[in-house]
């Protein structure tokens, strides 16, 4: 095998045997009539599986219904969930919150990969998600870990997570719009309301979802506020389940 085959084969070696990989390649070779080479080809795999190093995601990045690969650290695991699927089958499902330097989201493990948490997978691992999934639910991108999927945990390539206060906001609450109700994917009741801070000499909109609208009910205008893992999306600033919301005692 060409050398520079051999070390694209190494990053994929433990999803397809080396034969089965060359014989990928030539398939696809003659797919589009030989007009891409051997190495051109072995990328475009790699790229698919996952296992592009050039190809990994920032969190801040994500959009829906798209394949991606990311890097994230455990900061909050929920309880698994059992089910019943409409074949009769039984299911688990168990939702983790991952950070990486850039924002945070939810990662969702199914079935055998529940087992992983708990032994393998706690708070502070570090994981990769190989070749996972998006979708948009209760106005948050999710990474799914599916059929076609991997994760890998504490991976020698991990970036490192700079622990530091860089996604934290503190200012004084000035406004509380009313709370507003609407309709989520699940089909069920949410809540939304728009809060201003003043910071610093500057006063900004902070949009704040869900469980913390109760929250924010319960501070008086004039309180400082902390808000910590907050997330931006168009310029504006957002405040979902992977957040945190305190007063400054």
């Amino acid at each position: 095998m060409h050398s520079n085959i051999e070390k694209l084969y190494a990053s994929i070696d433990d999803l397809f045997s080396k034969e089965e990989f060359l014989k990928e390649i030539e398939k696809r070779k003659k797919e589009v009539d030989g007009l891409l080479d051997d190495e051109s080809i072995a990328l475009l795999i790699l790229d698919e599986m996952g296992r592009h190093k050039k190809h990994i995601t920032a969190i801040s990045d994500l959009k829906e219904n798209e394949e991606c690969t990311v890097f994230g650290k455990v900061i909050a695991i929920d309880k698994p969930v059992e089910f019943s699927r409409q074949n009769g089958s039984k299911g688990r499902v168990v939702n983790l919150s991952i950070k990486d330097n850039t924002g945070c989201c939810t990662l969702v493990l199914w079935d055998d990969d529940v087992d992983l948490v708990g032994d393998a997978i706690q708070i502070g691992t570090m994981v990769k998600v190989v070749n996972g999934y998006t979708k948009r639910r209760n106005n948050e991108i999710e990474i799914n870990v599916g059929k076609w999927g991997s994760i890998e945990i504490e991976p020698e390539d991990a970036p490192k997570i700079v622990e530091k206060d860089e996604n934290l906001i503190e200012g004084t609450l000035i406004k509380k719009e009313p709370t507003r109700a609407f309709f989520n994917d699940n089909g069920e009741f949410d809540f939304v309301r728009d809060i201003w801070l003043k910071i610093s000499e500057e006063t900004k909109k902070i949009t704040v979802w869900g469980e913390h609208t109760k929250t924010i009910q319960s501070i008086n205008v004039g309180e400082t506020i902390l808000i910590r893992d907050f997330y931006k999306k168009n310029g504006d600033i957002h405040v979902n389940s992977h957040s945190t919301i305190t007063t400054k005692s």
